[in-house]
């Protein structure tokens, strides 16, 4: 007896065909920012990026009102191999 077997369609679940569209839209517009495809959220032109007298004062009151920045302690530096060779007692 011959018995014919039908292949099983095979339907991909709407969730996977979102997230595959999102991760192809996700890297398209990637590769669109790195190549400067995608315009700046900065408007204007470069001229207009500069800044100004005004601006320049400001910044710098606010650095000179800053308090200096505390360096952190060093580490403590790890012991020395014949003092550590002395601390574990004699070799067995």
């Amino acid at each position: 007896m011959t018995t014919h077997l039908t292949p099983k369609s095979t339907n991909a679940h709407p969730m996977m065909i979102i997230a595959a569209l999102a991760v192809v839209l996700f890297c398209l517009a990637g590769t669109a920012a790195i190549m400067g495809w995608i315009p700046s959220s900065i408007g204007g032109n470069a001229s207009n990026r500069e800044l100004t007298e005004s601006d320049r004062a400001l910044l710098a009151s606010q650095l000179a009102a800053a308090p200096p920045a505390v360096p952190a302690a060093p580490a403590a530096a790890p012991p020395a191999p014949e003092a550590a060779a002395r601390d574990a007692g004699p070799a067995p």
